[in-house]
């Protein structure tokens, strides 16, 4: 696959095989714990997992990327590297482009890459908040709660998706997996029992994922819940603090197709 075609520009430069394009701090900040667990095993497990394909509507979506794309950019990829594992696992070979915005994570993953003679999956240092494609130039992207990782808050969020919507073709899709939680006045409640001020994304006005594409000028052709959860502590900070202080943070995942 000739990634270089869709690029409007052409990198800053090239490290380890990675396309970089800059502006890192628009992505999730990660330090030497984090690159440890990958060592650790964390990456090569996050490539072999069935947690998607086995999921009854993820699956599904799945295998309508496979029967109706011919290739899939996943964006902020993150270390679960979004849903290009899991269409690996079903179509060997199957061409991906993993995007983040932190360059540290995607030089784990061609480590790992390297190391399993994987040569379907390229990947590409960048911004969702300032994609290096040209418009109208995507046939297909994919995002596993990549979009809420968007710093910037709802302006942000909404420049992310109005990248996406510019550079994708007529017709172009978006196959998303998104959060959002279900009781943010408990949230709230557990803040102030950690003595914590409210993240961000909790302060401002709290805005559906659906309301977001819509005004964003896609098309929803299909939205299917997930899976309905409970923050576990493991999940993050806010989890850890739920179960010290009894607090349920409920958290519902949507997948949707949208069209352009």
């Amino acid at each position: 696959m000739n990634w270089y075609g869709l690029y409007a520009q052409m990198p800053l430069r090239t490290e380890e095989g990675i396309v970089v394009f800059g502006r890192e701090k628009d992505g999730d900040c990660f330090d030497e714990s984090d690159i440890a667990d990958w060592r650790n095993g964390r990456l090569l497990y996050n490539w072999t997992r069935q947690e998607y394909p086995d999921n009854p509507v993820i699956r599904e979506m799945l295998e309508t990327i496979i029967q109706e794309e011919d290739y899939a950019i996943d964006l902020a990829c993150g270390p679960g590297m979004g849903l290009l594992p899991a269409l690996s696992q079903l179509r060997p070979g199957f061409p991906g482009l993993a995007t983040d915005a932190n360059l540290l994570v995607l030089m784990e993953w061609q480590r790992v890459l390297h190391s399993l003679d994987v040569e379907n999956i390229a990947l590409a240092q960048c911004s969702l908040m300032a994609l290096p494609f040209r418009s109208n130039a995507v046939r297909a992207y994919t995002s596993m709660i990549g979009l809420s990782s968007t710093r910037g808050g709802e302006a942000g969020i909404m420049t992310a998706l109005a990248e996406i919507y510019r550079t994708l073709v007529p017709g172009g899709r978006l196959y998303a997996v998104e959060a959002e939680w279900s009781d943010v006045a408990a949230i709230f409640d557990l803040f102030d029992k950690m003595g914590q001020q409210p993240w961000a994304v909790f302060r401002e006005t709290q805005c559906t994922w659906r309301e977001r594409f819509i005004r964003a000028g896609f098309t929803i052709l299909q939205e299917q819940d997930v899976e309905r959860r409970i923050l576990r502590p493991e999940d993050n900070e806010l989890g850890a603090a739920a179960a010290i202080h009894g607090v349920e943070v409920g958290q519902r995942r949507t997948a949707y197709i949208l069209q352009k």
